[in-house]
C-alpha cells in the first residue's frame, strides 16, 4: 500500500486513476459494469476482479516485454474480458494474438469488448486450454476464476470445448509470447507439451496450488528449466504472514505466484 500511495502523489493522473478503481471496487460484486478505457466503453464483469487485472495489467505492466517486430505473435490463453489484448494491442498495435476463453459468458463481454477497439489480427476462441481437444467439465465462478474441473462430481459444472495446446505449438512458428494463466491447470498442461516449448521465446504462467490438493510448483519449475528458460516469480496479493499460524485460501487455492521465463 505504501508504494502505491508514493506513486499517487508522484502523479495527480494517477490519483485521478484510482479514485476511480476505488469507487468501481465498491460496487457489488459480479455485477456487470462499463467503465471508460481509452477512450472507449469497456464492459467488466465483477468490480473487484477489474480492479486487480487493471492494477496487474496497466499499472504495474505484468505483461509488458520487448519483441524482436513490430507483429509479435502472440497466445493469450485465459484472456477474461480483454483487458490484457487490450494492452497487448497498446504495446504493439501490428501484434498478431491468439485469445482463449472457456467461460461462455465471460467470451461474449471479451467479443464485445475487442469489437469496441476494432482490434485487426485478433482471433478469440471460445474454448479451454487443456491436453486434449475432447472437452472437459468446467465450474464458472461469475468472475475471473472459472477452471476447469476434470473430476468434480458437483452440480454446476458446465462441459466447455477445448483445444490441446501442444497441437498450438508444434505449428511451425515462433511464440513470442504464451501467456497462460488457466486457473490450476496449468502444470497438467504444460506437462503436455513441455517438448515442445522450445516454439516459445517468452512464457508468462500464473501458479496456483489448490488447498488440500499436491503442491506441484517443483514440477513446473523443472519443466521451465529443461526448455531452457531462466524464471522469476512474484508472489500475488501480498507476502503471507505469520503462514506457520495462518493458512490464507482464495478462491479454494492457498498459494498464487506469477512466474516469468525467458531464454538465458
Amino acid at each position: 500500500m505504501s508504494t502505491i500511495i508514493k506513486k499517487i502523489k508522484k502523479s495527480p493522473i494517477l490519483f485521478f486513476t484510482y479514485a476511480k478503481l476505488f469507487f468501481i471496487y465498491k460496487k457489488a460484486r459480479f455485477r456487470q459494469g462499463v467503465v471508460r478505457l481509452f477512450h472507449k466503453k469497456v464492459i467488466f464483469i465483477d468490480s473487484a476482479s477489474f480492479v486487480a487485472m487493471y492494477v496487474d495489467i496497466f499499472i504495474n505492466e505484468a505483461y509488458k516485454f520487448q519483441a524482436d517486430g513490430s507483429q509479435p505473435l502472440i497466445l493469450d490463453c485465459g484472456a477474461n474480458i480483454g483487458l490484457s489484448i487490450i494492452y497487448f494491442k497498446k504495446l504493439y498495435p501490428g501484434a498478431i494474438i491468439e485469445a482463449f476463453e472457456p467461460d461462455s459468458k465471460v467470451f461474449n463481454v471479451l467479443d464485445i469488448n475487442c469489437k469496441t477497439f476494432g482490434f485487426k489480427n485478433v482471433t478469440l476462441i471460445n474454448k479451454g486450454i487443456w491436453v486434449h481437444n475432447d472437452g472437459i467439465n468446467f465450474l464458472p465462478d461469475g468472475a475471473d476464476g472459472g477452471r476447469i474441473v476434470p473430476d468434480s462430481p458437483q452440480q454446476s459444472l458446465e462441459k466447455i470445448k477445448t483445444v490441446r495446446l501442444r497441437e498450438l505449438l508444434e505449428k511451425d512458428r515462433e511464440i513470442d509470447l504464451l501467456k497462460i494463466d488457466i486457473e490450476g491447470a496449468e502444470v497438467k498442461v504444460l506437462s503436455d507439451c513441455r517438448e515442445k516449448l522450445s516454439h516459445v521465446k517468452l512464457l508468462f504462467v500464473e501458479y496456483h496450488s489448490s488447498a488440500g490438493h499436491e503442491q506441484r510448483l517443483d514440477e513446473l519449475l523443472t519443466i521451465l528449466t529443461e526448455a531452457g528458460f531462466r524464471y522469476y516469480i512474484n508472489s500475488i496479493g501480498g507476502v503471507a504472514k505469520n503462514y506457520f499460524l495462518h493458512h490464507d485460501e482464495q478462491a479454494g487455492f492457498d498459494l498464487q505466484l506469477n512466474i516469468y521465463a525467458r531464454r538465458g
